[in-house]
């Protein structure tokens, strides 16, 4: 069976819709206590049709790393062709994907339970300000893609002045992200009431059942959002131009000590960019096939972000710089993290 770990995720979550209505939220806070091998090849044993020559990033001896990421939606796309078309595999390299329970991602990798976590940068940048090593290597995404999905009622920013908003957490992106908005073109934050009520599932079904108002969503879930008969009220990527939704983060540690294996990492991820590019409608009938929703649903959520995908796994400081700034503002950081301190992209070719 092929992407075990996406599989073993979907059984967990009803409806199938949903994609992902268990613990794990868009930067993977929550999980099981589960380590699920993945990275198989495709049944002709190969990575892809597509795929030329043998990558110069491959590995000499088989290698392993732990990753931790919550697979939610199709920022992940490039994370989840590569694994399903065995890309990571072409590579020597053997991908452990590490749910983690009673912690979230980031402190996963700092505390050594997985040396690989794809998650928003407003957790590296609030983890490197309270003092750990952790750095961001490449990106998954080069746009926000959240959008702000309200319910009945609800037909300005302003409308949402002592109502509920669904986030993740406090300090999350999906927390800090609204409350600027809200702050900068709404009737501010502080007239709105903060619920944390989970990921992205339970984000969509706390504005469907009333428990909030609005919420951010991003692919596909956005997509659902408007098939349920929400309305968009806002796209973060009119506000704000750069923002890695996602990005692959490791520790200093682990790039000194697997350089090599982090440059394969990183390689497999480019070239399944390349795939999604040479053969789109294949990458959709994966992440569709993989995750057990319909393909209409990831074809449309693919139509909105296609441009926004990181085809070089490359971060834009700019955008970078607006999360730094945005965090500092909200969480109130001292020492402030700088680009340099966050951002290594040593290991990109």
């Amino acid at each position: 069976m092929k992407l075990r770990a996406l599989r073993f995720v979907a059984a967990l979550c009803v409806p199938v819709l949903a994609l992902a209505a268990c613990g794990d939220d868009d930067d993977a806070e929550e999980g099981s206590a589960t380590t699920v091998e993945t990275t198989e090849p495709n049944e002709s044993g190969n990575a892809s049709s597509t795929a030329t020559g043998q990558s110069e990033a491959r590995l000499d001896e088989p290698t392993t790393l732990r990753v931790t990421a919550g697979l939610q939606g199709l920022p992940y796309m490039t994370f989840i062709v590569a694994m399903e078309e065995g890309l990571f595999e072409e590579n020597n390299l053997e991908v452990e994907l590490v749910e983690v329970a009673g912690t979230n991602a980031v402190a996963a990798v700092a505390a050594g339970q997985a040396d690989v976590t794809i998650t928003l940068p407003e957790n590296i940048v609030n983890a490197r300000a309270q003092g750990s090593d952790l750095k961001i290597i490449g990106a998954t995404v080069t746009e926000n893609l959240y959008r702000l999905y309200v319910g009945d009622d609800i037909e300005s920013l302003e409308d949402l002045a002592g109502q509920n908003v669904a986030m993740f957490n406090e300090g999350n992106g999906t927390d800090i992200q609204l409350r600027w908005l809200l702050d900068e073109e709404g009737a501010g934050s502080a007239e709105s009431t903060f619920v944390a009520v989970g990921g992205l599932a339970e984000r969509f079904a706390a504005v469907q059942n009333g428990q909030a108002a609005g919420t951010l969503l991003f692919p596909p879930f956005d997509v659902q959002a408007d098939r349920a008969g929400l309305t968009e009220l806002a796209a973060m990527n009119e506000f704000v131009d750069g923002y890695p939704n996602e990005v692959v983060a490791v520790s200093e540690s682990t790039i000194g000590e697997q350089p090599e294996a982090l440059r394969a990492f990183l390689d497999a991820l480019i070239r399944a960019g390349e795939l999604i590019q040479e053969d789109p409608d294949r990458a959709v009938q994966v992440v569709a096939e993989s995750s057990g929703t319909d393909i209409d649903v990831i074809q449309e959520g693919f139509d909105f972000m296609e441009d926004t995908i990181a085809y070089d796994a490359r971060v834009n400081p700019e955008g970078l710089q607006w999360t730094i700034d945005l965090v500092a503002d909200y969480a109130s950081l001292d020492p402030v993290p700088t680009v340099d301190d966050l951002y290594d992209d040593s290991l990109l070719p």
